[in-house]
């Protein structure tokens, strides 16, 4: 995804930005993530705005959904990885569970298309395997440093 950089980063197409606010987050370039979630924001909320008509049409829900898209990645981008990082570093990772799990049982109304579900989903797995890639080495230190501190105590 890193190849295609260049074309993320100038397309104007709000799917494009959401690849590139991706791979920010992969690269956890997070003094970037604020300026490229603005701008993006701002372009779904636009995009939907122009399309409003005195109905709701497919259109028009479209933009909505990928205003959602955008919103949980910010949610996930944003928020989730820079509280893990606060956590783990502060050794809380039971809080950062219950956080978790909030953002986790929100999901779709069950009445929203199996498209749509798929979309949000696949945004919060991939920031959940983000979050895995760096509370993972913290776990394994935790339980690597636990047989060591039982030996010390003694019997």
């Amino acid at each position: 995804m890193a190849n295609f950089r260049p074309t993320l980063m100038n397309s104007s197409s709000i799917k494009y930005q959401l690849y590139y606010i991706f791979l920010i987050i992969q690269e956890q370039q997070n003094q970037r993530f604020d300026e490229v979630f603005k701008k993006v924001i701002q372009l779904a909320h636009q995009e939907w705005e122009s399309q409003l008509p005195n109905y709701v049409d497919r259109a028009q829900f479209e933009s909505l959904i990928m205003f959602q898209q955008v919103v949980e990645s910010s949610e996930g981008g944003r928020s989730m990885i820079r509280e893990a990082r606060n956590l783990v570093g502060n050794e809380r990772l039971k809080e950062l569970k219950a956080a978790m799990n909030i953002w986790r049982e929100r999901v779709p109304h069950q009445c929203e298309s199996i498209r749509t579900w798929k979309e949000v989903l696949e945004n919060r797995n991939f920031i959940y395997e983000q979050l895995c890639g760096f509370i993972q080495p913290t776990l394994n230190n935790q339980t690597d440093q636990q047989p060591n501190a039982r030996a010390a105590a003694g019997p």
